[in-house]
């Protein structure tokens, strides 16, 4: 959610492309912060595929890139049915809100 905030594009994410070493709900792989794990954006995924087996170290591709301005979550590629649809507008909006809320 945030790069496509800071980037003002819009993203697929499948869910079932993330690597997981235990079972983990939608809540848990959308939302939970993990430590070791990144999201990164390529134009070559293979070629950061191929450094990531070079140095032993875990990736997938997980999703796209869109011009349309909404983040959308479904459960593979192949799925129609969206876990998450919301507008990149609205999170930017809502992710710029919470910290000064936070702060009093």
């Amino acid at each position: 959610a945030e790069m496509c905030c800071k980037g003002g594009l819009g993203a697929q994410i499948f869910l079932d492309a993330m690597n997981s070493a235990k079972p983990a709900g939608v809540e848990e792989r959308l939302f939970g912060e993990g430590g070791g794990r990144f999201v990164l954006a390529t134009r070559e995924p293979q070629k950061l595929l191929k450094i990531a087996q070079d140095a032993k170290l875990k990736a997938a591709v997980i999703g796209r890139v869109t011009a349309e301005k909404r983040l959308v979550a479904m459960e593979s590629a192949s799925s129609s049915a969206r876990l998450l649809d919301c507008s990149v507008t609205a999170l930017k909006e809502e992710h710029e809100k919470s910290l000064p809320s936070k702060m009093g």
